[in-house]
């Protein structure tokens, strides 16, 4: 695997989070010598598994092309930031492609031409590059290296790194403290919250602080038993609450399981479908639950109607 950690002058960064993407029918095919050049270029040790499905692990030189998103924090950011995003080029199988298609609900429509492996990425970080409609991040693409470093995620993500006022602060803070250590158990089937991160704001002087959102981008990981094997997967939610707590709205971002040499892939993505029924329909209640528990209306509003008699005090 890649080093979990870069360092570039005085920074180290560290990887937070992978995210997985596939180009469905994009047809690729590699020589051994493409796999060696791209080691090379990307000066990671011989372990980086270009040479390996994405999902399975199996060892492949021809399949769908995909891109694995390595997003980086600062080792001494404790809230861990998202402070670069790599892209590197990965492979999927047929198999595990056809069956991401499926769960996607999307059709595979296979290209007519099968690519080199290498020139794809080549092409892709091109594009990438020269894009006008990703004005919002800021990407140096190194093309001999066929690696590309985006320095800044968009800047509407960058607008709410920063609480918007002292109020906004203590609900993100409420918000995370109340959710931390989150676990549901559903027969075979367990879920354990591994992040939080809040966006959104709260306007002190609304006439109704419920009209305010924020939003919950959390991480978990599921876990369910499939002939006495362990079946992994990793989920990603957004869950939208107003400024007093109660569910607006809630999406999945991505449920991706974890495979090993023991798990089947359609058994992988099926269980990943349950998980994803079992977040929605026990896990966020219990965001909400706790959110609630934690007296988040009542602190909120407080703090909203002092920093309103503090304002109007100035005149």
């Amino acid at each position: 695997m890649m080093d979990d950690a870069i360092v570039e002058g005085a920074s180290t960064f560290k990887i937070g989070d992978v995210d997985h993407t596939v180009q469905l029918g994009t047809r690729v095919v590699a020589e051994p010598e493409d796999f060696v050049t791209l080691r090379e270029q990307v000066g990671e040790a011989d372990g980086f598994l270009f040479d390996k499905c994405v999902m399975c692990s199996r060892s492949v030189t021809q399949g769908d092309f995909g891109l694995d998103h390595l997003f980086f924090y600062r080792s001494e950011d404790p809230e861990r930031k998202v402070a670069k995003v790599r892209s590197v080029p990965r492979m999927w199988c047929t198999p595990c492609a056809s069956a991401r298609a499926k769960q996607m609900k999307k059709p595979r429509v296979k290209s007519r031409e099968c690519q080199n492996f290498l020139d794809c990425w080549k092409g892709i970080s091109r594009d990438l590059a020269d894009d006008p409609q990703k004005k919002e991040y800021d990407p140096v693409s190194d093309l001999i290296n066929g690696c590309m470093t985006v320095n800044q995620v968009s800047k509407a993500e960058d607008q709410t790194e920063v609480p918007a006022n002292p109020v906004t602060e203590r609900a993100w803070q409420l918000a995370q403290r109340a959710v931390e250590g989150l676990q549901i158990q559903a027969g075979k089937t367990s879920i354990l919250l591994d992040g939080c991160q809040v966006r959104g704001s709260i306007d002190p002087h609304a006439t109704d602080i419920g009209s305010c959102h924020l939003v919950l981008l959390l991480c978990w990981v599921g876990t369910t038993v499939v002939d006495g094997q362990d079946v992994r997967c990793i989920g990603k939610s957004q869950v939208t609450i107003n400024g007093v707590g109660e569910l607006v709205d809630v999406s999945t971002i991505s449920c991706d399981p974890v495979f090993d040499e023991s798990t089947e892939t359609e058994v992988g993505f099926a269980k990943s479908d349950l998980l994803i029924k079992v977040w929605n329909k026990k896990g966020v209640a219990e965001v909400v639950r706790l959110i609630q528990q934690a007296n988040f209306k009542n602190i909120v509003t407080a703090d909203a109607a002092k920093a309103n008699k503090e304002l109007l005090e100035l005149f």
